[in-house]
Parts: structure tokens; C-alpha cells; sequence
């Protein structure tokens, strides 16, 4: 009994671990695609086929690049 709690507790867990990691990616994506919207005057569509060429050039997930984008944009407001 104790033995099947504890591995429903643990399936939980990650489960909600992998949740979390999809919103905070999901977060970072949606915001670097806001910026480059902004930034480059560019629909939605050509910037996720920009981020997914830079995903496949840079042999990175796009939620990496996402979060390189963010880290930019987090300096260049620091600056001013």
C-alpha cells in the first residue's frame, strides 16, 4: 500500500515537473516571438519558421534560442 502511494507520489511529481518545464518554455517561446514581431516588423508564422531554422542550425531546441533571445532582451533593457 505505502509502495503504491509512494509511486503515484513519484509519478506525480514528475508529471508536474514536465508541466512546469512546458509552461516556462512555452513562456520563453511566446515571448521571443513577441519581440522579434516588434523588433523586425515579422508575422507569427515567419518568426517560428525563423526559430525553428535557427533550432536546426544551432542543433538547439527552440525554447533554447527562445531563452538566448530573452537573456538579450533582459541585457539590452538593463542598459538603458
Amino acid at each position: 500500500m505505502a509502495l503504491a502511494r509512494n509511486e503515484r507520489k513519484l509519478k506525480l511529481q514528475s508529471q508536474y515537473e514536465e508541466m512546469e518545464k512546458e509552461f516556462y518554455n512555452n513562456r520563453s517561446i511566446n515571448f521571443a516571438t513577441h519581440v522579434l514581431m516588434d523588433e523586425y516588423n515579422m508575422t507569427e508564422e515567419e518568426v517560428l519558421e525563423y526559430l525553428s531554422k535557427l533550432s536546426l542550425d544551432s542543433d538547439k531546441e527552440i525554447s533554447e534560442i527562445a531563452n538566448i533571445i530573452c537573456a538579450l532582451c533582459e541585457g539590452k533593457e538593463k542598459k538603458l
